[in-house]
């Protein structure tokens, strides 16, 4: 047998490079390109956009047992209010028991109260209602510039088990698309404050389910968030110290009662029985309202998106977003094939089968959302 040379050796791979080294470096610059371009910012929220369709296919339903008491366009035009500022906590004093004269599971009051105000006589009100029921759940917020809680006003009296942050966060690069997160805050970030709480969300979990206040555990080597109650344990995925927010409805999904309604007496009695009732502003003029993966353009309330976030921790329907590492990966292996098609079928075959397989990916991520 004729041993070869090296040179002979090396004859298809030069015949290979020479008819199709063009491709085949056009193939690797394309993809450190494009994996660039994963990570730039237009790019970035472009991607987002697109992910986001996968919404539009879900066959998720809110549940009916979660209602919203809205301060809406409606309680801010009547007359004694007028303005958001007008309602007194004697007005949120009065609506929280009336909610209460039906059996809710829990009221969230998504409403601050930072400071003490001008009447005492008020406050009072407002603190005895929070000490009368235990199952309302106060908000607080984290500033991320002090490294602290911006807590109810100490006169209210309002327990650390009767808070939860409602801290936003967005998933994209551009801070004005989207709001689909709430981070995950850590006792170091907060200064290490002997207080410290959990989102807004997973208090009411914790009410539901029997639980008491305490911290949950985060696995950071499988970003993991475990909480446990009474009744039951959840673990949920937290990468980034992030937990996503599934929606199961467009702004307006859940039902809604107004503020005035309730404050008016014209809610009958039993309409909150085994509710979990959520309060909030929904006027326009407040302000607290962000663009969602589901808004189609419209706004969503914060108070509806901690609606979608409890939802999700009751149902464990949690999302995880496709990392960096694994978008670069199916890049790769799509401009690989698309290489190999180049080299064994016409160009315009090769480029109708792979828009195909790039549409059979996004096929496989409906069927699997």
């Amino acid at each position: 047998m004729r041993k070869l040379s090296p040179e002979s050796r090396l004859q298809p791979i030069i015949r290979f490079f020479r008819g199709y080294g063009v491709e085949v470096l056009g193939t690797i610059l394309l993809f450190f390109l494009m994996s660039f371009a994963i990570e730039n910012r237009f790019i970035s929220t472009l991607s987002d956009k697109i992910t986001f369709t996968l919404f539009s296919w879900s066959e998720l339903q809110p549940d009916n047992d979660i209602v919203i008491i809205a301060l809406d366009d409606e309680t801010i035009n009547k007359p004694g209010f007028r303005r958001y500022q007008d309602i007194s906590r004697s007005d949120y004093a009065k609506v929280l028991d009336d909610i209460f004269l039906s059996e809710p599971k829990v009221v969230a009051l998504d409403v601050f109260f930072f400071n003490p105000s001008t009447s005492p006589e008020e406050d009072e009100s407002l603190r005895k209602v929070f000490e009368d029921h235990k199952e309302i759940i106060a908000a607080n917020e984290f500033d991320f510039a002090s490294g602290r809680f911006l807590l109810p006003a100490e006169n209210l009296g309002i327990p650390v088990d009767q808070q939860g942050y409602i801290t936003l966060i967005t998933n994209s690069y551009d801070e004005r698309v989207v709001v689909n997160q709430v981070p995950l805050i850590t006792r170091s970030e907060s200064g290490g404050e002997e207080a410290f709480f959990e989102p807004f969300s997973i208090m009411i979990w914790r009410k539901l389910t029997g639980g008491e206040s305490g911290e949950g555990v985060f696995d950071p080597v499988h970003e993991i968030y475990s909480v446990a109650s009474k009744e039951m344990v959840i673990h949920v995925p937290a990468k980034d110290r992030r937990i996503n927010i599934n929606f199961f409805g467009k702004p307006g999904a859940y039902e809604r009662y107004s503020f005035y309604d309730v404050w008016a007496g014209k809610i009958p009695i039993g309409t909150f029985d085994d509710k979990i009732v959520l309060i909030g502003a929904t006027a326009r003029d407040i302000h607290d309202e962000f663009i969602t993966p589901v808004s189609g353009g419209e706004f969503m309330p914060g108070v509806e998106i901690h609606a979608n976030l409890l939802q999700t921790l009751l149902e464990e329907k949690y999302l995880s977003y496709e990392s960096y590492g694994s978008r670069k990966t199916v890049l790769g292996a799509v401009l690989f094939s698309g290489l190999l098609l180049l080299i064994f079928v016409p160009f315009l075959w090769a480029s109708v089968i792979t828009f195909l397989a790039m549409g059979g990916i996004y096929a496989v991520a409906v069927w699997f959302y």
